[in-house]
């Protein structure tokens, strides 16, 4: 039994991931009411700002639109078509949807970090088997009956009972967990389903597989320890003659207090040294005063048409990084066919063939999310322009944020200003450190939440920051780029 939404444990995902659901469609529509709450997940994950992809059979009528979150993006793998007629089994729209699917997955299966699907039919759990050693995604299905040879021949016949033992072969039982459905769809996305965790999860319905799900879930390291500083005093430090440790993004507010704090270091020598770059005159940084609040559903809209204003003065030659998926696909499909420069998009390529892809097209702008904010580096005129959605602050039901958040107040500090700030500011230095990569570098950063000028906290964000030429005019950039 499905239960109506998937509340809770899904504000407890830490990081965003890209998903793929595949729901068959192959029951009459309110069957269990399971088609929509595959939808109802579908929309929670995407709120939440995973990038989500729902592929599905056509179960609407043409010309009309699936009734869901438009930031979920919707695949049809086949027509419509109904498992049940007159009262018997058929074969075909298991197949055909399973056919449908391997295509898919064939094709982008490796832009997903986990791939959803019902086991039952079947075929469609057979495609993702057979893709997933090929994309190296994580598996997740949700009827603990495919285990049962019998089930799968009670459906689909001798035919049902062969794919059974098929998939079987591909998922080995020593790669399989069982779990109940909400822990299932919660942990599918955890961000620390890497290697040594299993490749599948089984859906049950009972106490010992609850018990078995946590117990693998703590055997695999996935706790967090909430402060690491006792752990690397005793570790590391206590262990160590001396240390060095240099970075251009360790300073908040010009000193290192939060760092030490983060690190366990009681006695350091402290040194913030003057960058060899000249920031004032390479780089111009422009906050918008007039966008709406950064959290209010009108941001999105006005966002999308100063980039797009933004774009038009730099000749493209940007990135656009943003703090979720959701976000960067909302502005980007808003953006699709209004600028005349090429668009690339973090997920439709692997990042190595979007950065060289960058690098060799003209007047390129990349829409991209986290794992471009560090460790990329694009030197020359290729790169003009960094734009930032929003003030990079963690998700605050991720749990270990959650859970920092609330020993610091229990200990009298204040977790906002000691802990949730300096992180979203040494995070948003690494953001705006891919401009500026040589002495020849020249161009444009944008902050598109003006909360940095308008609230408090703003203060420390500027400090934190180089010192670069700021305005809030769109003439001085203009003037910037030479444009009249």
């Amino acid at each position: 039994m499905l239960p109506d939404d998937p509340e809770g444990p899904f504000m407890a995902v830490s990081c965003a991931v890209r998903v793929c659901l595949i729901y068959d469609c192959l029951f009459p529509y309110t069957v269990g009411g399971a088609e929509r709450w595959y939808r109802n997940l579908a929309e929670r994950l995407a709120a939440e700002g995973h990038d989500v992809t729902y592929l599905t059979l056509r179960q609407w009528e043409r010309g009309e639109r699936l009734d869901i979150d438009r930031r979920v993006r919707v695949v049809v793998a086949g027509p419509r078509m109904d498992l049940y007629t007159g009262g018997r089994r058929r074969i075909l729209p298991p197949l055909v949807f399973g056919a449908g699917v391997l295509w898919h997955l064939l094709r982008h299966g490796w832009r997903y970090d986990v791939v959803h699907t019902c086991a039952f039919p079947y075929f469609s759990l057979l495609a993702a088997a057979l893709v997933r050693p090929l994309a190296r995604y994580k598996l997740v299905t949700d009827w603990f009956e495919v285990w049962s040879r019998d089930y799968w021949r009670g459906y689909l016949g001798g035919v049902g009972g062969r794919v059974g033992e098929l998939v079987q072969r591909l998922l080995p039982r020593s790669q399989v967990v069982k779990a109940f459905n909400i822990v299932t769809a919660a942990h599918m996305v955890h961000p620390r389903l890497a290697d040594g965790t299993p490749d599948m999860l089984i859906a049950g319905d009972d106490a010992a597989a609850k018990a078995r799900v946590a117990e693998i879930l703590e055997g695999f390291g996935w706790r967090t320890p909430i402060d690491v500083g006792p752990i690397l005093r005793e570790c590391l430090w206590s262990k160590l003659e001396c240390a060095v440790l240099t970075s251009a993004t360790l300073a908040v507010g010009g000193g290192f207090e939060y760092i030490r704090q983060r690190l366990g270091l009681e006695h350091a020598r402290e040194s913030v040294l003057p960058s060899h770059f000249d920031y004032e005159n390479q780089a111009l940084f422009y906050v918008p005063p007039d966008l709406p609040d950064a959290r209010t559903p009108q941001f999105t809209a006005k966002a999308a048409e100063r980039i797009r204003q933004l774009l038009e003065i730099t000749r493209g030659r940007a990135f656009v990084l943003f703090t979720s998926y959701a976000q960067m696909n909302e502005v980007y499909q808003r953006l699709l066919g209004e600028l005349e420069f090429p668009m690339l998009r973090q997920g439709d390529a692997p990042k190595s063939a979007l950065l060289e892809e960058f690098r060799l097209t003209p007047n390129a702008v990349l829409f991209a999310t986290s794992s471009f904010w560090q460790g990329v580096d694009v030197q020359g005129e290729q790169l003009s322009c960094v734009i930032i959605d929003r003030l990079p602050f963690a998700v605050p039901s991720d749990p270990a944020v959650a859970a920092r958040v609330k020993a610091i107040d229990a200990d009298g500090g204040n977790a906002f200003f000691q802990y949730q700030v300096p992180a979203a500011v040494i995070t948003l230095k690494q953001g705006f450190g891919r401009l500026i990569r040589s002495l020849q570098d020249r161009g444009l950063l944008v902050l598109l939440d003006n909360r940095i000028l308008k609230k408090q906290y703003g203060r420390v964000f500027i400090e934190s920051l180089p010192n670069y030429r700021k305005t809030t005019e769109m003439r001085v950039v203009e003037e910037f780029f030479g444009v009249h």
